[in-house]
């Protein structure tokens, strides 16, 4: 269990470095310019493709973790998709009635 915990703070800390470096990397590749739709969506894929295997990662590795704890995968399964997608709801509602209203520029 505990090299499944550690496995999952190294992907938290790579997601971490990259959410750092990527100011800087899109800057860079937006600098260099692409030759059309096709390099354009490649370029994006290869810069955002990184994050998002990462961060696809972090669901299973915690599902694993508990489930040598739990001894059950599908309640180690369903117990923490159930609180991921609380957690969703929930971002997506704070999002939508208090920090969208708070954080609107005003009209002039």
């Amino acid at each position: 269990m505990r090299k499944v915990l550690l496995l999952f703070i190294a992907i938290e800390l790579l997601i971490a470095l990259y959410g750092a470096a990527s100011v800087n990397l899109i800057a860079a590749v937006a600098a260099v310019g692409t030759g059309g739709t096709g390099t354009t969506a490649l370029v994006a894929v290869a810069v955002l493709g990184v994050p998002t295997l990462l961060m696809g990662m972090t669901l299973p590795v915690l599902v694993i973790a508990l489930d040598r704890r739990v001894g059950n995968i599908g309640d180690s399964t369903g117990t923490l998709y159930f609180i991921n997608t609380v957690g969703g709801a929930a971002g997506a509602f704070a999002s939508g009635l208090w920090l969208f209203h708070s954080w609107t520029s005003r009209r002039w």
